[in-house]
């Protein structure tokens, strides 16, 4: 699981072509997790407020949305 989280969610360097990112699987995988954010906020849920946040400030899909 930790391999997977680890390449996925972009914890290690990023090496890439940068014609090559898939922009509409970024976007989505942005998207998600905003919207579990904001439903976790909803239902006042602030632990998984906490720990989604953490993702969301670790995600390689965040940073290459963000340039």
């Amino acid at each position: 699981m930790k391999d997977r989280v680890a390449t996925d969610i972009g914890t290690e360097e990023l090496e890439f072509e940068w014609n090559s990112v898939n922009w509409k699987l970024i976007r989505k995988r942005v998207r998600n997790l905003r919207q579990r954010i904001y439903c976790a906020t909803q239902k006042k849920e602030w632990n998984r407020v906490r720990s989604l946040t953490k993702l969301m400030l670790r995600s390689q899909a965040n940073l290459l949305l963000s340039m």
